[in-house]
């Protein structure tokens, strides 16, 4: 009778856990002009916290389109960029000086 009741209590903390190590971390990787990196799209809900981590061999500005966020990119230097998802819809990001199409985030409803 007590492992099971040790067992229900510590359910939801499990489910809790599994909650948060839910990572909305994306990282993109440019090298020669195009993205190697593997995952071109993230899909998180509203109100949950974004992390876009940026690596490119060349200088440019990231920029998210939607939300209107921008981070200044270095060769060879990680720039990171962290938001609340609060608007709902898909926002696709570039390159802004060259361009560069690399992805898009979707943020859907609760």
């Amino acid at each position: 009778m007590k492992a099971r009741l040790i067992c229900f209590l510590l359910l939801p903390l499990v489910a809790l856990g599994a909650a948060a190590a839910q990572s909305n971390t994306l990282d993109i990787v440019v090298k020669g002009g195009r993205r190697i990196s593997d995952q071109a799209i993230l899909k998180v809900k509203k109100g949950e916290d974004v992390t876009l981590r940026i690596t490119s061999d060349v200088a440019d500005e990231f920029h998210l389109h939607g939300y209107n966020l921008h981070v200044v990119l270095l060769p060879d230097k990680m720039a990171t960029l962290k938001f609340t998802a609060k608007l709902t819809g898909r926002f696709p990001f570039e390159f802004h000086k060259s361009g560069l199409e690399l992805g898009a985030l979707e943020v859907f409803p609760q």
